[in-house]
């Protein structure tokens, strides 16, 4: 460990703050503590460079922070040579490389609190969250159930349900979501993150077998690789993929909303760790 090891990713960590708080002069320690479900004395002592940050913390910090590729990249590596980790090839390497798409707008993303974490039972709520941009949206359960092909009573009660915990609202006599970047802290209430994953991965299966013909398949994309990854190189590959997520989901909002999309990434070993 340097000697500065702290200071500097302290350093690092005021950068990107001071720059949120000039893009939000009511940024704060408080806020950062409120949405990664943790305490203003933590963030304090960290920012500080007081105490360690852990690399479970990272990717918490650079959603917060909207820390960049080369910020990130520092942490990751003023940590692992803090723990003194390395490759079995020799010492900790990052490639040099942007993600194709960077977020260009800032913005604030909504993190929900725990007890709204029931929205992700199902995929249907989140599609109907965003569903309420469509310009044609009447806000009618009716309009929800034959644009997201659901049954009448299921998008009335999900609708009922979201608007009585705030998630949905209406505002000039249009039904919208109460907040356009919503996001839900991955290490909090895993059970709801994975029902969400899971039925997400089932609608994408069933739209896979029902939609099979060539015009449908021209508006929907299906990729996927299998390859080898370097342990140290992990913790860089998540958060490359979360950035760009985000980068996407501001770039697309940006146009007219004419469709709802699902857009799901799985990055999962299939190798056993000894």
């Amino acid at each position: 460990m340097t000697p500065n090891s702290n200071d500097m990713i302290s350093g690092i960590l005021r950068e990107a703050f001071a720059r949120r708080k000039k893009e939000n002069k009511f940024f704060s320690f408080r806020l950062i503590a409120k949405k990664m479900d943790t305490s203003v004395s933590l963030i304090s002592q960290i920012m500080n460079g007081k105490r360690s940050l852990t690399l479970e913390m990272i990717e918490d910090f650079s959603n917060v922070l909207d820390l960049d590729n080369d910020q990130y990249d520092e942490l990751v590596k003023l940590i692992m040579n803090k723990k003194k980790v390395r490759a079995s090839t020799g010492p900790l390497h990052l490639p040099d490389v942007k993600a194709p798409l960077t977020i260009s707008t800032p913005v604030d993303w909504n993190a929900q609190p725990k007890q709204n974490f029931w929205v992700l039972q199902d995929w249907h709520y989140l599609a109907i969250l965003d569903a309420t941009y469509l310009a044609d949206c009447d806000g009618t359960p009716a309009y929800f159930a034959k644009k997201l092909n659901l049954d009448l009573d299921v998008a009335t009660e999900a609708i009922e349900e979201m608007l009585q915990d705030g998630l949905l609202e209406w505002k000039d006599g249009k039904l919208i979501k109460s907040a356009n970047y919503n996001s839900f802290q991955s290490k909090a209430n895993r059970a709801d993150i994975l029902s969400y994953h899971k039925s997400a991965l089932k609608k994408s299966l069933e739209i896979l077998e029902t939609q099979s013909d060539e015009g449908q398949a021209e508006h929907r994309l299906v990729n996927s690789m299998t390859l080898t990854v370097p342990e140290d190189k992990v913790t860089w590959a998540k958060q490359q993929i979360s950035q760009f997520l985000k980068a996407i989901a501001v770039e697309l909002s940006q146009g007219p909303e004419e469709h709802v999309y699902q857009l799901s990434v799985q990055f999962v070993p299939l190798s056993v760790r000894e």
